[in-house]
């Protein structure tokens, strides 16, 4: 009988043994995920010299902060935020003419020492643009730009004017979200794109495919570049 007995003692202490064991090495690995995470995400509180919630070398959306009177003074207004660790950000558009060579508009860039770390926003703002009066043919204004990486910054204005008026109206394109996109040196990220067939594309790939250009006259797309 005492033998009997005893057997379901060891059972118990095996059992909760293995529970403690077990509970100790999730409770472990739960703190493993959750720091490696953070150190992803750059949610470190001595990680001054990044954006928080957003991984090294991404960029994404960064809308939210603009007043009222920005609104107000353009006709479209935009903002990305980044953070990266090359030596050159370019921000310039592209002209696509139905399926002939684009024509390249440098608006600017900043150079950064290979390797340096850092965070970064471009914000612009488009005046003039009109995109729903179809009395008029749309049109682009001035493109005003301010482009900055962790104390180095540039600011220019440059017009659009030599751009073709859109005489069937223009529609928009925007490729770029809150959700990070990852930054791929050497390969320009698409922003945003305006279109004479007054169609908004999803896909970026497909908007400049042969399919997408046959019938369509004019394109145009701004692009952030990173070297």
């Amino acid at each position: 009988m005492q033998k009997n007995d005893s057997t379901p003692e060891k059972g118990k202490r095996f059992n909760k043994k293995a529970f403690y064991s077990i509970t100790g090495t999730l409770t472990v690995l739960m703190v493993i995920a959750a720091t490696l995470y953070i150190n992803h995400m750059n949610y470190w509180p001595y990680n001054n010299d990044k954006i928080r919630g957003l991984p090294d070398e991404h960029i994404r959306a960064g809308l939210g902060n603009h007043s009222s009177v920005e609104t107000l003074l353009f006709s479209q207004l935009a903002a990305y935020e980044m953070n990266y660790s090359g030596s050159e950000v370019k921000f310039y558009a592209e002209h696509y003419h139905y399926d002939e060579r684009p024509e390249t508009i440098g608006f600017g860039s900043i150079s950064r020492f290979e390797g340096d770390n850092s965070m970064g926003q471009l914000i612009w703002g488009l005046t003039d643009l009109k995109t729903t009066d179809f009395d008029e043919n749309p049109s682009f204004g001035h493109l005003y730009a301010h482009l900055e990486l962790s104390g180095s910054s540039l600011s220019f204005n440059d017009s659009l004017s030599i751009l073709p008026e859109f005489t069937e109206g223009l529609a928009t394109s925007d490729f770029i979200g809150s959700e990070p996109i990852e930054i791929k040196k050497n390969q320009p990220i698409p922003l945003l794109g305006w279109s004479s067939d007054l169609t908004s594309y999803s896909d970026y790939e497909y908007s400049i495919s042969p399919d997408a250009m046959a019938d369509r006259e004019d394109y145009i797309v701004l692009y952030l570049e990173f070297k």
